[in-house]
């Protein structure tokens, strides 16, 4: 049976928006089961016990396994036109990204605007559709020079340019990978020299120049992969690919 799903950052009550969906919109009432998680990897069955002024009163029952990936992977996306950036934010969140870092570049061409609370619901919103079980830290805005002082954390640091040559597969494999993707005239010469002169990678996508929210779709669809899979020797030589799951 399919379970509605809540987030909650306690297993004792399903408050505001979460509250106003459950029993205004989808009409649950005591003794309804549904699935509650917490942001942080805990997600549970729970039951309904009372529905409340503006609350839900719930119980836990039963802790469900984490279908979280063990590796981190970070995205410095530059802003782009509102559209285009929630799709990004709500692609990347469904495919697995643990940090997000809002990044103003050279060819930005959107006016600074802090829209964390409406980003946030979009994460929210989108791990509670993927069956994420950790929402994705949003960080506030940084610039490129920030970007560089906070990839020290991170094993594998790359970033996507027009004239590379490099194929996103063919790094070496690492469990923590910060991805820097520019906007819509992608990054500037200066800014893609700076980032190699602090060890970050480039890579290319492909023969077409992708739309900033594509590219960076499709570099965390190819982390992600690549991490996820492997290789099994077979008999008489060679190997083939399997996951890693």
């Amino acid at each position: 049976m399919r379970l509605d799903r809540f987030y909650s950052d306690n297993f004792e009550f399903i408050e505001n928006e979460e509250f106003h969906h459950l029993y205004r919109v989808l009409r649950h009432k005591k003794g309804d089961k549904i699935l509650v998680f917490d942001g942080k990897g805990n997600e549970y069955i729970c039951e309904i016990l009372e529905i409340l002024k503006d609350k839900a009163k719930i119980k836990p029952i039963e802790k469900l396994e984490s279908r979280e990936y063990h590796f981190h992977i970070a995205i410095a996306q530059a802003l782009i036109k509102k559209e285009r950036f929630e799709i990004f934010l709500e692609k990347s969140v469904e495919l697995g990204v643990k940090e997000i870092y809002p990044i103003i570049t050279k060819y930005s061409v959107v006016k600074l605007e802090e829209k964390k609370e409406r980003w946030e619901k979009i994460i929210i919103n989108a791990c509670k559709q993927s069956h994420r079980q950790i929402v994705p830290k949003l960080h506030n805005i940084k610039s490129l020079t920030e970007i560089i002082e906070i990839s020290k954390d991170y094993d594998l640091r790359i970033f996507g340019s027009v004239h590379s040559k490099k194929n996103i597969l063919e790094f070496e494999k690492s469990d923590k990978v910060l991805i820097v993707i520019g906007p819509e005239g992608g990054l500037s010469e200066d800014e893609e020299l700076l980032l190699k002169e602090h060890e970050f990678l480039d890579f290319s996508l492909g023969n077409f120049i992708l739309r900033s929210e594509t590219a960076s779709i499709v570099a965390i669809s190819s982390i992600i992969l690549n991490l996820r899979r492997g290789t099994r020797p077979l008999p008489g030589g060679g190997t083939q690919l399997f996951d890693l799951e």
